[in-house]
């Protein structure tokens, strides 16, 4: 859906809001033992830092990396659009959860002897939760929002006879 630079940065402002949010009490109730009011509390601690991380991977390093791998197997001019939607989800997050677990795995548990051990066991963990939560509920309320953001400025791009590629 984003066509602009604005646009794609709105769009992963959003996302990132949305996904640093959820993960961060996800991954402290499990470091913590389970859900708790401390995990809200301890997540006012690394939100913020995450928050910054997850952005700029996003932005810098798996938005347009995604998007390079997707257009080398699908071709958003032939194919429908929710095939592209959904390989560009499923790109980010092959992208996403392993950059963001080894920040969490660092920010959690440090850099130790068990450092590889404890990152795959945060992917294992994360990567079914990061899939299914993007691809059928973050990403739809996000592609929701944007539109209702951004509908008169994506109405004139249809009216111009723009595709969308997102």
């Amino acid at each position: 859906m984003p066509t602009t630079k604005f646009q794609q940065v709105i769009y992963a402002l959003l996302t990132v809001i949305i996904t640093v949010h959820l993960f961060v009490f996800y991954n402290l109730a499990i470091e913590m033992g389970g859900m708790s009011n401390q995990v809200f509390i301890a997540a006012r601690e690394v939100i913020a830092i995450e928050f910054i991380i997850t952005f700029l991977l996003e932005i810098f390093i798996a938005g347009p990396l995604s998007l390079k791998l997707v257009f080398s197997v699908v071709n958003p001019r032939e194919d429908k659009p929710y095939i592209v939607t959904t390989a560009i989800i499923c790109a980010t997050v092959c992208l996403m959860c392993p950059m963001m677990t080894f920040v969490a795995t660092t920010m959690y548990n440090g850099i130790s002897i068990e450092f590889l051990a404890n990152w795959m066991e945060k992917i294992v963990f994360n990567f079914p939760l990061a899939f299914f939560s993007q691809l059928f509920f973050i990403q739809p309320f996000v592609r929701f929002v944007f539109g209702a953001i951004f509908k008169k400025q994506l109405e004139k791009e249809d009216e111009c006879g723009e595709i969308e590629v997102a």
